[in-house]
């Protein structure tokens, strides 16, 4: 089998990087944002900070106000959608069928998710309550505890020895505020990766162009203008 070669383009002033892969008979279309930090990136004090954010970016944006317009036009898409965060790096994903006509518009939001969540200070204590459990879940888990100890014996006093999830202490430490500033210092554009994979035609990717429209930043992907915000 062919390895399948990203086609790269540019949007948002030329800072944030797309990359098309044309995976010809694939059953899905699928839009991952990556942004190079993770726990490993945290200080002591900051334990947790990363994935905490994850959860807190899907509820809400500065065009999508709220938890619930969020997950809305998640869900109009028909899209399978989570994400994860690990030690180096923090990942959004969506996937819609081929030829639903819904793939600029989970090109937007997953851009729009990484870019312009909001971090609503009131619903911090939310999701913290989610980590919590997820917390407790490991500590009656024989086989992830084998892992915890075993990673702490490994990498000792390194930031890869912690728990990307945190833990209580820490996380009770954060705000939105706390939050938000996390954010900014790294979720850039610079330090952020959109990529796109389906069964679309290489030659249309290949001769994608960048468009002006309003404030938006546009690619004109085969004949569908997508627009991000900018």
């Amino acid at each position: 089998m062919k390895e399948n070669k990203a086609i790269e383009a540019r949007i948002c002033g030329g800072k944030l990087r797309v990359l098309f892969v044309s995976v010809p008979g694939s059953k899905f279309w699928t839009v991952q944002a990556t942004i190079g930090v993770g726990s490993a990136n945290e200080f002591p004090q900051e334990a947790g900070i990363a994935h905490l954010l994850e959860h807190m970016a899907y509820l809400g944006s500065k065009k999508r106000i709220g938890k619930e317009v969020m997950i809305r036009d998640l869900d109009a898409l028909g899209a399978v959608w989570n994400g994860e965060t690990s030690y180096y790096r923090t990942e959004y994903y969506g996937m819609v069928l081929p030829g639903s006509g819904m793939e600029a518009d989970l090109m937007d939001l997953m851009a729009d998710l990484t870019t312009h969540a909001t971090i609503p200070d009131a619903l911090v204590s939310n999701q913290r309550n989610i980590i919590f459990r997820e917390i407790n879940n490991r500590l009656t888990d024989a086989s992830v505890r084998a892992d915890i100890f075993a990673q702490r014996a490994m990498y000792d006093n390194s930031a890869i020895a912690r728990p990307v999830i945190g833990t209580r202490e820490t996380l009770l430490s954060f705000d939105g505020t706390a939050i938000q500033a996390f954010q900014a210092k790294h979720y850039t554009t610079g330090n952020m990766i959109l990529a796109v994979a389906g069964p679309f035609r290489a030659h249309g990717i290949a001769h994608a162009r960048k468009k002006r429209c309003c404030s938006c930043e546009c690619l004109l992907l085969e004949q569908t203008l997508v627009c991000i915000s900018a």
